[in-house]
This record gives structure tokens, C-alpha cells and sequence, in this order.
């Protein structure tokens, strides 16, 4: 078994191809069966967090091989006999892993296999009895829902449950959650509540010390909320927003210029603002977030403007969402 498992990861290697997973971890078990259990919590810890900080930078699905590989490492692991603690660790980290790869196959429109990841993600942060765990699954859930078809109330019931597990704690899930509630307030329009959820979310990043929140996440929701709502402050937000972005970060960017195409077609640059958001789409396929985007800037399109070609062609961009995406998106009045 052990041959064939390296046969199998040499022709992987050889095709260019990802290495099937569990393959390499087979051929290694006779090392690891001696050497004991190879689980080790920091080594853990510091590829969750890895993962997390490269998310952004890679092609969009880009790690859902390698989220899959480490998942089933960790769920051999499981199958052995723990302390209650080191239980405890393994559900967390399979939590985090697995809320990961559900963040990945969310983008790529893989809503089913998601969903389940989700759940997993929920179920493992469950069992482990860590309430921040728990919390960021929820956040991040919610978070990634704004985008992935989801119903308000369900991204309302995630949002509320992850504050709820974060209680008084200025904490990245509580952030999410609180970003997740001024995107929802901004899509209805509901200016108070946008700005008033906006405050407090300045507020809650200023204090927050830990890591999965920044002022970075703040500005890129702040630029999408102002767009939505037509605030006169969108195009300010939008700059502050980009800047804070490194160069390797392409997908929040892209993300950005979409929005950047929103504001300037409520500034009445509407052939623009169509031009601009199409030439962020030419050469690659939007993600599920950036379809969303799409959908939402056809909706404010002046009726004149809905005739030009290239509002055609974002209409075929936004299709590629779920029937029920576009259809809940509010259009503005002109």
C-alpha cells in the first residue's frame, strides 16, 4: 500500500498535478506510528494562521486542495486515543481548518459542499468548548454569507450568534459580525443604522489587539457600505481602503474597483463605471463575491444605462450567482 502511495504522489509530481490527499501522509505513517502521536498544537496553530494571513493572496479556490489534505491529517489524528485537552486542541484546530475550507468553496460556488463544511466547522467548534472558536466560526460564516447567496435572516442569526458567543470581548468575531450587520443595513438603504453600526465598529477596531481583524477590514467595508448607501465620503473611503492593501493582496483589491465602479456611476459616470468594473472581470473568472458585486452595480444602473453592451456583459457576470442573488437586490430610484 505504502508503494503504491508514493507511485501515486510521483506521477502527481510529475504531471504537475497536487498530490492526492493523505498520499504523502501514508507513506510517511510507518515514521510517524514510531516516533508516536505527530501531533503537535503550535506547528497546528501556525498553519491555520498561515493559511488565514495567504487566503487573499492566491487565486480564489487555490488552497482547497491542501485545506483538504491537512483536514484529513488531523482527522487520523482524532482517531486515536487523547487527554480530554488535547481532544479539546484537535476540535479547534479541525474547526478553524475546516471553516476554511468552506470560506474557499463558498468563493468557487460550491454552496452544497459549503454548506457541509460549515456545519463541521459549527459542530467540531462545538465540542471543543472554545467559545472563540465557536464565535469565529459564526462570524465567519456570516461574514462570507453577504456574498454566497445566503438569506438576511440566516446571515442575522449567525451574526447575532457569534456577538452573542464573543459577549462584552472586543474580538475579530465580533468585528465580523458587526461589518456583516453594516452590509446588511447599506443594502436596505437604511442610512441611520449603517452609520450608527459603522461607529461602533470604529470603535471595536480600535481596541481590538488580537489577530483576524484590522483597520484594512474596517476601510474595505466602510468603502462598500458608503457606495451602497451614496454617501458623499465613498470615493475618500475607497483611496484610505486601498492603500492599506499590500500589492500581493488581489482578490479584496479587485473587489475594491468593483465598488470603485459603483461609485462612479452614482456620480453619473455611468459608461464609466460599467468600463471599469468589466475591465476588472477581463482575463479571469469573478468569484463569487465579485458576481455579487456585479449584480449590485447593474442594480443602480440609470434604465438608459442598462442598454449600453457592456451592462450585458455584467449581467452574464452576475448570473453566474445563485437565481434568488440578484432578485434580492434592492434597486435604487433615480
Amino acid at each position: 500500500m505504502k508503494r503504491r502511495a508514493a507511485l501515486q504522489m510521483i506521477a502527481a509530481l510529475s504531471a504537475g498535478t497536487a498530490i492526492p490527499p493523505g498520499t504523502l501522509d501514508h507513506v510517511l505513517s510507518g515514521i510517524e506510528e514510531a516516533l508516536g502521536t505527530p501531533f503537535d498544537l503550535a506547528d497546528w496553530e501556525s498553519t491555520v494562521d498561515e493559511y488565514r494571513q495567504l487566503i487573499d493572496t492566491r487565486p480564489w479556490g487555490a488552497f482547497i486542495p491542501d485545506l483538504t489534505a491537512d483536514i484529513i491529517a488531523v482527522g487520523e489524528i482524532l482517531k486515536r486515543r487523547h487527554s480530554p485537552a488535547t481532544q479539546a486542541d484537535l476540535l479547534r484546530v479541525s474547526a478553524r481548518l475546516s471553516g476554511l475550507l468552506a470560506v474557499q468553496l463558498d468563493d468557487v460556488g460550491q454552496r452544497r459542499a459549503a454548506r457541509t463544511s460549515w456545519s463541521v466547522a459549527r459542530r467540531a467548534a462545538t465540542a471543543s468548548g472554545d467559545q472563540v472558536v465557536q464565535a469565529w466560526v459564526h462570524a465567519r460564516e456570516a461574514k462570507v454569507g453577504l456574498w454566497a447567496a445566503r438569506s438576511g435572516d440566516a446571515i442575522t442569526a449567525l451574526s447575532d450568534q457569534a456577538m452573542r458567543l464573543s459577549g462584552r470581548t472586543h474580538s475579530a468575531p465580533a468585528a465580523m459580525a458587526h461589518a456583516t450587520k453594516v452590509a446588511l443595513a447599506a443594502r436596505k438603504r437604511d442610512v441611520s443604522t449603517t452609520h450608527s453600526t459603522l461607529k461602533s465598529l470604529n470603535q471595536m477596531t480600535d481596541s481590538i489587539g488580537g489577530e483576524g481583524w484590522s483597520e484594512r477590514s474596517l476601510r474595505w467595508f466602510e468603502a462598500y457600505a458608503y457606495a451602497l448607501i451614496n454617501d458623499p465620503r465613498a470615493e475618500t473611503a475607497l483611496d484610505r481602503s486601498l492603500a492599506l492593501f499590500p500589492p500581493e493582496v488581489h482578490d479584496p483589491v479587485a473587489n475594491l474597483q468593483v465598488i470603485r465602479a459603483m461609485v462612479l456611476v452614482r456620480q453619473g459616470g455611468t459608461a464609466e463605471g460599467v468600463d471599469h468594473a468589466l475591465s476588472v472581470f477581463e482575463g479571469s473568472q469573478p468569484t463569487t463575491t465579485q458576481r455579487r458585486l456585479a449584480a449590485e452595480l447593474l442594480a443602480i444602473l440609470p434604465s438608459q444605462g442598462r442598454t449600453l453592451p457592456g451592462a450585458q456583459d455584467l449581467g452574464v457576470i452576475a448570473a453566474g450567482t445563485t437565481g434568488t442573488a440578484s432578485r434580492n437586490i434592492p434597486r435604487a430610484a433615480h
